[in-house]
C-alpha cells in the first residue's frame, strides 16, 4: 500500500521517539493509511486502547510469573484483548483491496501461537502510538 506523506512523518516521528524500536512498522503504517483514507479514527482510536491494554497485559504477565494466583484471570483478559484487536483489524480490513488480506489473515488473525506472538508485537507499537498521542495532547 502506499503512504501519504503524513503517514510516512508519524512512522518517522514515532520511530525516532521510540529509538527505532518498532515491531510492526510497516504494517502499522498501512493500518494508519488505510483508516485515514476512510475516514475512520474511531478505529485507531480503539486499536491504539485496545493495543496498549494488551502490551501492558502481556508486560504484566511476564513480570508476574505462572505461579501467581492471578495469572490465569490475566491470561484470559489478554486473551480477550486480542480477541477485540482482531475484530478491529478484521473491520478495518474488510471490503479493502489495497492491503494483502491473506497476509494479514495469516499474521495477525490466525488462531496460532505466532500470530498472538505478532499481534502483542503490533500491540506494541499501537501502545508507543498512543502514549506519543498523550504526551502531544499533555503539551497543548
Amino acid at each position: 500500500m502506499k503512504l501519504s506523506n503524513d503517514t510516512i512523518e508519524i512512522l518517522k516521528f514515532l520511530d525516532y521517539t521510540t529509538g527505532n524500536n518498532l515491531r510492526k512498522k510497516n504494517d502499522l503504517g498501512d493500518i494508519l493509511e488505510l483508516a485515514a483514507s476512510r475516514g475512520n479514527h474511531r478505529i485507531i482510536e480503539d486499536l491504539m486502547f485496545y493495543g496498549k491494554t494488551l502490551w501492558n497485559l502481556n508486560f504484566t504477565l511476564k513480570r508476574t510469573g505462572h505461579s501467581n494466583e492471578n495469572f490465569s484471570k490475566l491470561q484470559s483478559e489478554a486473551i480477550s484483548t486480542g480477541t477485540q484487536l482482531k475484530t478491529l483489524l478484521n473491520e478495518l480490513l474488510e471490503d479493502n483491496s489495497e492491503i494483502d488480506r491473506k497476509r494479514f489473515d495469516d499474521i495477525y488473525l490466525a488462531d496460532s501461537v505466532g500470530a498472538f506472538k505478532n499481534l502483542v508485537d503490533l500491540a506494541h507499537d499501537l501502545s508507543k502510538l498512543k502514549e506519543l498521542q498523550i504526551t502531544m495532547k499533555n503539551k497543548k
